[in-house]
């Protein structure tokens, strides 16, 4: 059976429907140039993305050297802190060894002002008591 399509069979009075006039050549330089055309495009897309990743990144350092110096100034307020509560608590230690002196001191008006204040306030933990 001859080719209809292609005219394979010449012999028969068969005749190839689509002649070659080289339009397989043009196809192929169009598919060149599309295959061109789509790298093109590849590349440039492939850019804007490096650009725009460059771009987020740096934003990015921006935001940690922020937070970094942010956390350094914490750091440096808690030492700050660390440092003031350690000269109180020596302060209070010393005006408790003082006051407990006191106690321990009968003598004079003070001694015994002295006495019922830490006597309220004992009394007052103790029981949950508050003055009203």
């Amino acid at each position: 059976m001859p080719d209809i399509f292609y005219g394979s069979n010449y012999s028969s009075g068969w005749r190839p429907l689509i002649k070659d006039n080289g339009s397989d050549k043009k196809t192929d330089i169009n598919l060149e140039i599309k295959i061109k055309e789509i790298e093109n495009k590849y590349d440039k897309l492939t850019e804007d993305v490096i650009s725009e990743s460059q771009s987020i990144q740096q934003r990015l350092n921006e935001k940690i050297h922020n937070l970094s110096s942010m956390l350094n100034k914490k750091n440096e307020e808690i030492d700050n802190l660390t440092a003031q509560n350690k000269v109180l608590s020596e302060k209070y230690e010393l005006l408790a060894k003082q006051l407990s002196d006191f106690k321990n001191d009968d003598s004079g008006f003070f001694g015994q002002f002295v006495k019922k204040i830490i006597y309220r306030k004992s009394h007052q933990d103790g029981n949950m008591h508050s003055i009203d």
